[in-house]
């Protein structure tokens, strides 16, 4: 008789609430945690510690983590039950990260983006390079930790950047200069933050930080290296994107 394999179990951190009215109960206990927002941005995460005998207008509510989660201008909502506390609490970390990030400056409208993609990628790395050439040894953002496009605001009018690209001059459909200035500031914004991922060992290795991921004591981005080790060492170097000059 062949042995049948034992079902596998799952190792997610948590699972769908089917029980519509539980749905509807979570949203009257008071949250423990919130992120985001579905109305001005695409998700709101509220998050629930429920504890044990709660009971709305009928409903027994199992105690646990929950959290609801609402898109569409609130008018989708999904419910979970979380096995996982530290996982719940990275998933709402995220959601604050994300959100943080969207708010922070203005957007423009996903058609315009979409029509051209291309020109305000490429003009983001142009932008991206001026700053970049500004932290190093001498230039203007020498001693400046810059993270975010709001962080140049503090150090330097950061719109002199477009006077130096010429902005409108290159682009072929010449598009609205306000809008179009708009989606660079935000893509540029996108990268800022995408560069202030953790370095990798080699690239710790190659800034000077020898040996100190070793043992993930001491992970480091480019924002936490020194003005003289941005300067030694770049970490901009990436394919072209489509209609971008190489």
């Amino acid at each position: 008789m062949t042995q049948q394999p034992e079902p596998r179990r799952s190792t997610s951190p948590c699972f769908p609430v089917t029980d519509d009215l539980v749905v509807e109960a979570l949203h009257e206990l008071q949250p423990w945690r919130a992120a985001g927002d579905s109305v001005d941005w695409e998700l709101a995460l509220i998050a629930y510690d429920v504890p044990a005998d709660t009971t709305i207008s009928g409903v027994l509510v199992p105690a646990g983590r929950y959290t609801r989660e609402v898109t569409g201008g609130g008018y989708h909502v999904v419910a979970h039950r979380w096995t996982d506390r530290e996982a719940l609490a990275d998933r709402l970390d995220d959601v604050e990260r994300r959100h943080h990030r969207f708010m922070h400056i203005a957007h423009a409208q996903a058609r315009f983006v979409a029509a051209h993609a291309a020109a305000i990628h490429a003009y983001a790395h142009g932008v991206l390079a001026l700053i970049q050439r500004d932290e190093h040894a001498g230039g203007a953002l020498y001693d400046a930790p810059v993270r975010c496009w709001h962080d140049l605001s503090h150090h330097i009018d950061e719109h002199r950047y477009f006077d130096e690209l010429r902005m409108s001059g290159n682009l072929d459909a010449d598009p609205d200069e306000d809008e179009f200035v708009t989606a660079v500031v935000d893509r540029t914004d996108t990268l800022l933050h995408e560069r202030d991922r953790l370095l990798s060992f080699d690239e710790a290795e190659a800034a000077g930080f020898d040996g100190t991921l070793r043992d993930g004591s001491q992970p480091h981005t480019w924002s936490s290296l020194t003005p003289r080790q941005r300067a030694a060492f770049r970490l901009d170097r990436r394919e072209p994107h489509a209609g971008e000059p190489s």
